[in-house]
């Protein structure tokens, strides 16, 4: 309600004492939202880049790769653009490698 705290009518504008910018026309930055959530399905979990062999890692990079170019199709950029990066870096590596390496 209005009143307590902020003051009624007071916030708008410059000055607005302890009201941060956008605040006070936000009714729904005082408001507690309550989320219930409901697990549909449960897989196993992706193995890490160092976990995966060189072939394994081309192929999720190659899958990474063609989800990043559907959401920037879509015009999803920003989406699109942690997708590619998720890819690359696969990719990056402290040392050489080799199949032969144990």
């Amino acid at each position: 309600g209005a009143g307590a705290g902020a003051g009624a009518g007071a916030g708008v504008g410059a000055g607005a004492g302890n009201v941060e910018e956008g605040e006070e026309d936000d009714p729904l930055s005082r408001e507690v939202f309550h989320l219930e959530v409901r697990v549909v399905r449960v897989t196993e979990a992706r193995k890490g880049k160092m976990g995966m062999s060189a072939m394994e890692r081309v192929a999720r990079g190659g899958h990474l790769k063609d989800m990043g170019t559907a959401l920037y199709k879509a015009g999803r950029v920003r989406r699109a653009e942690a997708v590619y990066e998720a890819g690359t870096r696969l990719f990056t590596v402290m040392s050489a490698e080799s199949e032969f390496d144990p």
